[in-house]
């Protein structure tokens, strides 16, 4: 069992344009000849005020099955001596209402890999950046009409192998359910978000079967501010040291 400690930043950017909301069947889509200006005033004026608005659009960005679309790019920096890694991940959140209850969210994650290291055949430490395998999550979501502060999804989810070099990635094909349970308060929103795969196929010699198991949780205080954290716990089911089954990282 294994507690590696990661630095992140992270990027997020709420896409507001053409109704981003979606928000099953809530509000009409504007116009084309309606600006970017007058659709940002009407959700300020929806929620009240500034102050409120921005609050609110902390917390669908705080929430893994948000009817808003958003454009995510986190960094991690993992600190081990002689292996530090980076990466960057794209992470999009690409909801599409349905009907005026369910929600389908898609949930990719593209990832780069700076400088990864790994020891070659002859035993000697080499580094490679490039690609790494792209998750997608679809999720079937309720809608808060059904749920009301409850937050539930379920659906498959999908690793492909798109590393760009063997060393960035598992070179197998692989599938698995996913599920999110989560609660959503006036001033905090905290759940879970398991994902499990298996290997179905592909080039790689060895079979997988892996599990991710994501916590949330986030604080909003008052003017639109968030204080939160969101730690993953890797399950390698078929690691072949004990040491290395379970991977905490805390972000």
């Amino acid at each position: 069992m294994r507690s590696e400690l990661i630095f992140s930043q992270a990027l997020v950017v709420a896409v507001l344009v053409v109704g981003i909301a979606r928000t099953a069947g809530a509000q009409a889509v504007p116009t084309p000849s309606q600006s970017l200006e007058q659709e940002i005033d009407s959700e300020v004026a929806a929620a009240g005020n500034g102050k409120a608005s921005l609050t609110e659009v902390n917390k669908e960005l705080s929430n893994p099955i948000s009817t808003i679309w958003a454009l995510s790019f986190q960094q991690n920096a993992f600190c081990k001596p002689e292996r530090n890694v980076v990466n960057l991940l794209f992470q999009p959140v690409l909801p599409v209402s349905l009907t005026d209850n369910w929600n389908l969210i898609t949930r990719p994650v593209i990832p780069v890999l700076y400088s990864t290291p790994y020891v070659n055949k002859s035993g000697n430490l080499h580094r490679v950046t490039g690609f790494g395998d792209t998750v997608l999550v679809e999720l079937l979501s309720p809608s808060p009409r059904l749920t009301g502060p409850w937050l539930l999804g379920a659906g498959p989810t999908f690793i492909f192998p798109t590393a760009s070099n063997s060393q960035l990635g598992q070179n197998k094909w692989q599938i698995g359910p996913t599920g999110l349970l989560g609660y959503l308060g006036e001033k905090w929103i905290a759940g879970v978000f398991p994902q499990q795969w298996w290997s179905v196929g592909g080039p790689g010699s060895n079979t997988t079967s892996q599990m991710n198991l994501q916590y949330f949780f986030a604080y909003f205080p008052a003017e639109g501010w968030s204080v939160g954290t969101s730690p993953n716990m890797l399950v390698n089911w078929y690691a072949r040291k004990n040491s290395n089954k379970v991977t905490f990282q805390s972000v």
